[in-house]
């Protein structure tokens, strides 16, 4: 039986070896009243006390799915009293009947957690997953067919909330179950026996109580094994998520080669991202989970919602010149010639034609801005991504539309007359991308600019009085001008 202080020392041991805690960090400890939480409560209340100060409060989320669970969570409550720390609770009535029960009330708890670590400024959440749990994933994973990532199964810690900077703790992680009771056994510690533990309807549950037993029987040391593979799948895929960043720092590409005109597309485009096309005909197979992984991360999509058999649909179109897929969540990959573009459906679509007033907001980012002054009298406002001057006397009202094929523009300080759209191919804008950018045309329908591209040559403001156009960045705090 190991010592009630032998535990809470190799506990510590995991804490400062893993840089899980600092000294008088808020915590909120995520207690169940079963043997693991009030495990970590007690022990993280010891080491608070005698090793490392911290500031600890307690959450209790009664699923209000058993009998039992109004008495587990007053046992809680109670014993936060009796320590001295907060206690937050809140109780279920929804969960009964429902299908995919373990993964909703899962999602529900995580939620439920961030929500009082906001309320209360605590960024570190501590779970009581511990080394059988570990070994129990694992084998889950290798059963579904998991690669390298996700035979790493649990990690020491990992952002929660990454939009709060929230993150999850593991601190008994490298303890088995049996450690665990016989501390509390030991400290004469009660806790309660969930006996939905025992409930062989859930993969969990069979996993853990016919799986893993029949398997140790040929192979005692197979939860150990299981252990020693999740912390070597977590370094290798650490090494190849490095040498992922490495390959990507090169490949991601602008909206376009005017600096103007990509600053524009990028915020109208928040949720699209363009490679080369390179990318994918280059990539090392072991990295195309990173690959896709960044490009998730980039656009703000859940990556646990996709499959192997998604992989291979990247890698299969990977061969071909062009291509396109259609994911979860909304998201397209589309390959062309030229570039690799992740998207979510549907793309933002500004509302042509709009009709120009001295400030009118064309997009939720963007607005356009006019203003009577005399010839570079003023300086540029300050989130004016581009600027044009113009005849003050062009006939009223001005208007910005979608330009319509074979629509043509001789820019100014070009010797060329282009068709609108040879000039954004000419820019590099991809074509998926195109028709977002607009015409400025004034009362008789002529065409005096590409917005945030180019003037044309026969509207340029002579000397004295102009019309300053501008296409303004909208902010959170407002729009600043000069």
């Amino acid at each position: 039986m190991i010592s009630k202080n032998v535990l809470a020392k190799k506990i510590l041991a995991t804490i400062t070896k893993e840089n899980l805690l600092q000294k008088e960090e808020r915590v909120l400890l995520a207690v169940s009243g079963g043997a693991d939480s009030l495990a970590l409560l007690h022990i993280l209340v010891k080491i608070s006390q005698e090793h490392l100060p911290l500031t600890l409060f307690v959450a209790h989320l009664n699923h209000g799915l058993r009998q039992e669970s109004a008495e587990e969570a007053q046992y809680v409550s109670e014993l936060s009293q009796q320590y001295k720390l907060p206690f937050f609770s809140e109780t279920l009535t929804t969960l009964k009947g429902q299908t995919g029960l373990e993964e909703k009330a899962r999602k529900i708890r995580y939620n439920f957690l961030e929500k009082i670590a906001l309320q209360n400024q605590i960024k570190t959440i501590a779970v009581a997953h511990h080394l059988d749990d570990q070994a129990e994933t694992v084998l889950v994973r290798v059963l579904k067919g998991s690669g390298i990532r996700g035979l790493g199964a649990m990690n020491y810690q990992r952002p929660l909330s990454s939009e709060h900077s929230i993150r999850l703790i593991r601190p008994l992680l490298d303890q088995d179950k049996l450690s665990l009771q016989n501390y509390l056994e030991e400290n004469k510690y009660f806790w309660y026996e969930d006996q939905s533990n025992l409930d062989l309807d859930f993969e969990r549950n069979r996993i853990r109580h016919q799986v893993l037993p029949f398997l140790e029987k040929h192979s005692p040391p197979l939860r150990s094994a299981l252990v020693r593979i999740a912390k070597q799948s977590q370094q290798t895929s650490l090494y190849l998520k490095e040498q992922a960043e490495k390959y990507f720092s090169e490949q991601q590409i602008p909206f376009s080669t005017k600096p103007s005109l990509n600053t524009f597309l990028q915020r109208e485009n928040p949720q699209l991202l363009l490679w080369k096309n390179c990318t994918l005909e280059n990539l090392p197979e072991p990295l195309l989970p990173y690959f896709f992984q960044k490009s998730l991360s980039n656009l703000d999509i859940n990556h646990a919602l996709f499959r192997a058999n998604h992989y291979k649909m990247i890698q299969k179109m990977g061969k071909n010149p062009t291509g396109k897929i259609l994911l979860p969540e909304e998201l397209v990959l589309v390959k062309t010639k030229r570039e690799i573009i992740f998207y979510k459906n549907p793309l933002p679509q500004i509302p042509f034609p709009i009709s120009l007033a001295q400030e009118t907001k064309i997009s939720p980012r963007h607005m356009i801005y006019q203003k009577i002054g005399q010839k570079s009298s003023a300086p540029k406002p300050i989130n004016a991504i581009w600027q044009i001057e113009i005849l003050s006397k062009i006939e009223q009202p001005l208007s910005i539309r979608a330009w319509q094929p074979g629509e043509k523009i001789r820019p100014l300080g070009k010797n060329k007359t282009y068709k609108i759209a040879d000039l954004l191919a000419e820019m590099r804008v991809p074509a998926l991308l195109r028709k977002q950018v607009p015409i400025l045309v004034d009362a008789q329908d002529s065409i005096i600019a590409l917005v945030g591209v180019c003037l044309s040559e026969k509207f340029e403001g002579g000397e004295g009085e102009v019309k300053r156009i501008s296409l303004i960045e909208k902010s959170p705090e407002g729009d600043k001008r000069e």
